[in-house]
Protein backbone atom coordinates (compact mmCIF):
# COMPACT_ATOMS: atom_id res chain seq x y z
CA UNK A 1 0.00 0.00 0.00
CA UNK A 2 1.43 3.41 -0.88
CA UNK A 3 2.32 5.81 1.90
CA UNK A 4 -0.57 8.15 2.53
CA UNK A 5 -0.10 11.67 3.82
CA UNK A 6 -1.38 12.23 7.31
CA UNK A 7 -4.88 13.59 7.46
CA UNK A 8 -5.97 16.44 9.67
CA UNK A 9 -9.36 14.81 10.24
CA UNK A 10 -10.07 13.13 13.54
CA UNK A 11 -12.62 10.33 13.34
CA UNK A 12 -14.60 8.70 16.14
CA UNK A 13 -15.79 5.17 15.31
CA UNK A 14 -18.66 3.95 17.50
CA UNK A 15 -19.84 0.35 17.51
CA UNK A 16 -20.86 -1.98 20.32
CA UNK A 17 -18.98 -4.75 18.49
CA UNK A 18 -15.40 -3.96 19.54
CA UNK A 19 -13.86 -5.93 16.65
CA UNK A 20 -15.91 -3.98 14.11
CA UNK A 21 -14.93 -0.62 15.61
CA UNK A 22 -11.28 -1.63 15.90
CA UNK A 23 -11.10 -2.95 12.34
CA UNK A 24 -12.49 0.23 10.82
CA UNK A 25 -10.28 2.42 13.01
CA UNK A 26 -7.21 0.45 11.86
CA UNK A 27 -8.14 0.85 8.19
CA UNK A 28 -8.65 4.57 8.69
CA UNK A 29 -5.28 4.84 10.46
CA UNK A 30 -3.59 3.02 7.56
CA UNK A 31 -4.98 5.75 5.31
CA UNK A 32 -3.61 8.54 7.50
CA UNK A 33 -6.63 9.43 9.59
CA UNK A 34 -6.53 9.79 13.35
CA UNK A 35 -9.19 7.36 14.53
CA UNK A 36 -10.42 6.60 18.02
CA UNK A 37 -13.10 4.14 19.05
CA UNK A 38 -15.95 3.92 21.51
CA UNK A 39 -17.73 0.62 22.11
CA UNK A 40 -20.82 2.16 23.67
CA UNK A 41 -22.93 5.22 23.06
CA UNK A 42 -22.31 6.39 26.63
CA UNK A 43 -18.52 6.26 26.13
CA UNK A 44 -18.94 8.07 22.80
CA UNK A 45 -20.84 10.91 24.48
CA UNK A 46 -17.98 11.41 26.95
CA UNK A 47 -15.51 11.66 24.07
CA UNK A 48 -17.80 14.01 22.16
CA UNK A 49 -18.05 16.31 25.18
CA UNK A 50 -14.33 16.37 25.94
CA UNK A 51 -12.69 16.19 22.50
CA UNK A 52 -15.15 16.53 19.59
CA UNK A 53 -13.96 14.84 16.37
CA UNK A 54 -14.38 16.08 12.81
CA UNK A 55 -16.22 12.91 11.78
CA UNK A 56 -18.44 10.44 13.65
CA UNK A 57 -18.98 6.98 12.16
CA UNK A 58 -21.54 5.13 14.26
CA UNK A 59 -23.59 2.00 14.36
CA UNK A 60 -27.28 2.80 14.80
CA UNK A 61 -28.68 -0.03 16.90
CA UNK A 62 -26.71 -0.31 20.12
CA UNK A 63 -27.90 -1.01 23.67
CA UNK A 64 -28.38 2.04 25.85
CA UNK A 65 -27.39 5.18 23.95
CA UNK A 66 -27.96 4.33 20.27
CA UNK A 67 -26.77 6.01 17.09
CA UNK A 68 -29.92 8.11 16.85
CA UNK A 69 -29.23 9.59 20.29
CA UNK A 70 -25.59 10.15 19.29
CA UNK A 71 -26.81 12.19 16.29
CA UNK A 72 -29.16 14.26 18.46
CA UNK A 73 -26.47 14.91 21.07
CA UNK A 74 -23.79 15.74 18.50
CA UNK A 75 -25.93 18.56 17.21
CA UNK A 76 -26.35 19.97 20.73
CA UNK A 77 -22.87 19.33 22.18
CA UNK A 78 -20.49 20.17 19.40
CA UNK A 79 -20.11 23.79 18.27
CA UNK A 80 -18.89 22.81 14.81
CA UNK A 81 -21.02 19.94 13.61
CA UNK A 82 -19.00 16.90 12.51
CA UNK A 83 -19.79 14.79 9.49
CA UNK A 84 -22.22 12.11 10.71
CA UNK A 85 -22.02 8.68 9.07
CA UNK A 86 -24.27 5.80 10.09
CA UNK A 87 -23.20 2.24 9.34
CA UNK A 88 -25.90 -0.32 10.10
CA UNK A 89 -27.24 -3.74 9.32
CA UNK A 90 -30.76 -2.61 10.20
CA UNK A 91 -33.95 -2.79 8.17
CA UNK A 92 -35.04 -0.23 5.57
CA UNK A 93 -37.27 1.64 8.04
CA UNK A 94 -34.22 2.25 10.23
CA UNK A 95 -32.30 3.61 7.24
CA UNK A 96 -35.11 6.06 6.53
CA UNK A 97 -35.17 7.14 10.18
CA UNK A 98 -31.39 7.66 10.11
CA UNK A 99 -31.64 9.95 7.11
CA UNK A 100 -34.36 11.93 8.89
CA UNK A 101 -32.20 12.13 12.04
CA UNK A 102 -29.59 14.25 10.32
CA UNK A 103 -26.98 11.73 9.25
CA UNK A 104 -25.00 12.93 6.25
CA UNK A 105 -24.48 9.40 4.96
CA UNK A 106 -26.12 6.07 5.79
CA UNK A 107 -24.35 2.85 4.76
CA UNK A 108 -25.39 -0.78 5.09
CA UNK A 109 -23.13 -3.30 6.84
CA UNK A 110 -20.78 -4.60 5.79
CA UNK A 111 -19.74 -1.18 4.52
CA UNK A 112 -16.72 -1.11 2.26
CA UNK A 113 -13.98 0.63 4.27
CA UNK A 114 -12.49 2.06 1.08
CA UNK A 115 -15.81 3.76 0.38
CA UNK A 116 -15.67 5.33 3.85
CA UNK A 117 -12.06 6.43 3.22
CA UNK A 118 -13.15 8.03 -0.06
CA UNK A 119 -15.97 9.90 1.65
CA UNK A 120 -13.59 11.14 4.33
CA UNK A 121 -11.05 12.30 1.73
CA UNK A 122 -13.79 14.25 -0.06
CA UNK A 123 -14.99 15.75 3.23
CA UNK A 124 -11.41 16.65 4.12
CA UNK A 125 -11.00 18.59 0.86
CA UNK A 126 -14.24 20.48 1.53
CA UNK A 127 -13.25 20.98 5.18
CA UNK A 128 -9.92 22.53 4.06
CA UNK A 129 -11.69 24.89 1.68
CA UNK A 130 -14.22 26.00 4.30
CA UNK A 131 -11.70 26.03 7.19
Amino acid sequence: MPNRPASHLRVLVIDDEADTADSLARVLALHGFTASIATSGADALLILESDPPDVVVTDLLMPGVDGFEIARRVRSLVPRRPLLVAVTGAARETLDAAEESGFDLVLMKPADPILIVGVLRRFERLFAIAG
